[in-house]
């Protein structure tokens, strides 16, 4: 006998976005029919009551005969889309029991040229992007480089972007090769920390809104969380709102954005007008999304938001790639977990046995059978050193450092210094120690203090001070270029006796931005972009050597940042030591067949 409880369908329910859709709606005393296509965890929850297998719906037409069959079948009454074809496809359908967006908003949000006109008119910064068709690769390679620069991502128009990432001319005609005869969308990159703001919206009026911070990515370069912390940051909500009233969206909404590491500025990467894959983090934070969108379809729903600020989501479970590609991540994001307890911050549902074992088991076969290497960052690692490395020598001239991070290691821990300093001057996590510097005068005094005090017990190596003299008798220019205040960077260089190696010194005295302090020193030096080399750490690093079109090369011990530079397409080691080493015996062999 049919239950008189309302049944509610939860359509792609085998998206990992779906399962806390499916919990909400049990906790409500739905009963729930989950439809999916593929056999994944979340599809054997207990709190599914039916299961309805399609394979595949192409369009308005298959989405209307799925309603009905599931409304005479299953006496469904409501329809709660989760996946982009979902609402894309309901948007079309009139009869549909959810009042899905609007069929021409979710058109233009999802298309990313289309957003950076709609940026323009809401008023929000967008990265520069040229929609162009490849035909003459070195003509089109001329025109991205003259209306976009280094570095840049190569990109789908549409919802399912598989992005690449360019750092010099090399990487854009290899590029542009594959795609003679496409259409193909080329972005700025925007260096910076990725965050988001989340809404269920009726009429451009939000029931419920919040931001979110990500913390860690599916992929190092970038990609859906994998851990990923609760925010109401107030600069993201006042961009959110902005397009909610534009659109007069109604449904759910997730905007993609990046706060500039440098600049501390947001831009709008896109829109996704469907539910989002860090969908979980809300609910475990005591926000009910479900229960919002039921009332858009004029349900008596009662909605309590108890929430836990701050609180930090890591999907576990659904990270297990992380064993293949990078297990150190892996373990220290399972250390975490485990220290705050797994219950409500992470996706291990104990409460749940069989989705719980069906996801572990097979995520576990797929990471022991290789399936899970889906980055390969590894394989890629040694074949950017032999090619980029090479390229980087042939006509050296002058080579740029970083100093913190790259030649000496400053006493300081920036992490917790960057929390403590946010907590005191109320702004967002999604903000680092430099770009609140840039925005903040009292940030730079209280730093500029902590870094002369540390910088008087911080000594470059003896291995790396004699590699940069034998460079620097090789006939190179040396330069330096940081984000230190001045005082606390000739303290360092004097103590290491290397002051006198480096024709220029730049500190945050002379210019913040280290684009802007890499073409000074080639201005005041009078060198070549290609005649270059930047060695450096950070993020910011490889940002400012590609916009001077400079070549970059990383130097870095994490783990994690060894596979973000890796996935960019950019050499990387672990220490400059052995970095300085590899240089000098290839210059030295350049020079020996020259004078052969």
């Amino acid at each position: 006998m049919r239950s008189t409880r309302k049944r509610v369908a939860v359509l792609s329910a085998d998206y990992k976005k779906a399962y806390p859709v499916v919990r909400s709606l049990k906790k409500h005393g739905y009963t729930v029919v989950a439809v999916f296509s593929k056999w994944r965890s979340y599809v054997f929850s207990r709190f599914i009551n039916e299961r309805v297998r399609v394979y595949g719906i192409g369009g308005p037409r298959d989405m209307e005969v799925l309603l009905r069959y599931l409304r005479s079948r299953y006496g469904v009454d409501i329809v709660v889309p989760i996946s982009f074809e979902d609402f894309l496809y309901l948007s079309k359908v009139e009869d549909s029991a959810v009042r899905a967006p609007r069929l021409r908003n979710v058109d233009r949000a999802s298309d990313k040229f289309e957003l950076c006109k709609i940026c323009e008119e809401v008023g929000t910064r967008y990265p520069r992007t040229l929609l162009i068709k490849v035909d003459n690769v070195h003509d089109c390679a001329r025109e991205i480089e003259n209306k976009i620069g280094y570095p840049m991502v190569v990109k789908g128009r549409g919802d399912a972007a598989r992005p690449s990432y360019v750092s010099d001319i090399d990487d854009l005609l290899e590029i542009l090769s594959k795609n003679v005869g496409r259409e193909v969308l080329v972005q700025e990159y925007v260096p910076g920390i990725g965050c988001g703001y989340f809404a269920v919206a009726v009429d451009g009026r939000p029931l419920v809104e919040y931001t979110h911070v990500r913390l860690l990515e599916e992929k190092a370069s970038g990609g859906p969380s994998v851990s990923s912390k609760l925010d109401f940051d107030p600069e993201l909500i006042r961009v959110g709102r902005r397009f909610l009233s534009y659109f007069k969206w109604t449904g759910p909404v997730m905007i993609e954005m990046k706060r500039h590491v440098e600049t501390g500025e947001i831009y709008v990467i896109e829109i996704n007008p469907k539910f989002w894959g860090s969908l979980e983090l809300s609910y475990s934070s005591g926000l009910d999304l479900t229960c919002e969108l039921l009332r858009t379809c004029g349900e008596d729903v009662q909605c309590v938001h108890n929430v836990h600020r701050g609180r930090v989501f890591t999907w576990i479970i659904a990270a297990m790639h992380y064993l293949g590609d990078n297990a150190w991540i892996y373990m220290k994001m399972l250390k975490n977990v485990m220290r705050k307890g797994i219950v409500n911050v992470s996706d291990i549902h104990v409460d749940d046995p069989p989705e719980l074992l069906y996801g572990i088991t097979t995520r576990l076969v797929a990471v022991m059978t290789g399936k899970f290497s889906r980055s390969r960052w590894r394989r890629q690692y040694h074949e950017l050193l032999v090619r980029k490395i090479a390229r980087a020598v042939r006509s050296l001239r002058l080579i740029i450092f970083d100093l913190d991070g790259t030649l000496v290691n400053i006493p300081i821990n920036w992490s917790t210094l960057r929390d403590r300093m946010c907590g005191e001057l109320r702004k967002s996590r999604t903000f680092n120690v430099m770009s609140l510097i840039a925005r903040c005068r009292e940030a730079d005094v209280r730093v500029r203090k902590i870094e002369i005090e540390a910088s008087r017990g911080a000594r470059v190596r003896s291995s790396v001070a004699h590699s940069l003299m034998k460079l620097k008798e090789m006939g190179l220019k040396l330069a330096l270029a940081t984000k230190q205040c001045r005082e606390a960077a000739y303290t360092i260089l004097e103590n290491s006796r290397i002051e006198k190696l480096f024709d220029i010194v730049m500190t945050r005295d002379d210019t913040m931005f280290k684009s802007d302090q890499v073409l000074l020193i080639l201005r005041k030096l009078g060198e070549r972009p290609e005649n270059s080399l930047m060695i450096g750490d950070s993020i910011v690093d490889y940002y400012a050597a590609c916009r001077n079109t400079v070549r970059f090369i990383a130097v870095t011990s994490s783990k994690y940042r060894m596979q973000m530079f890796t996935e960019l397409n950019v050499p990387c080691l672990e220490n400059v030591e052995i970095l300085l080493k590899m240089l000098t015996e290839l210059l030295d062999r350049n020079v020996h067949s020259i004078n052969a």
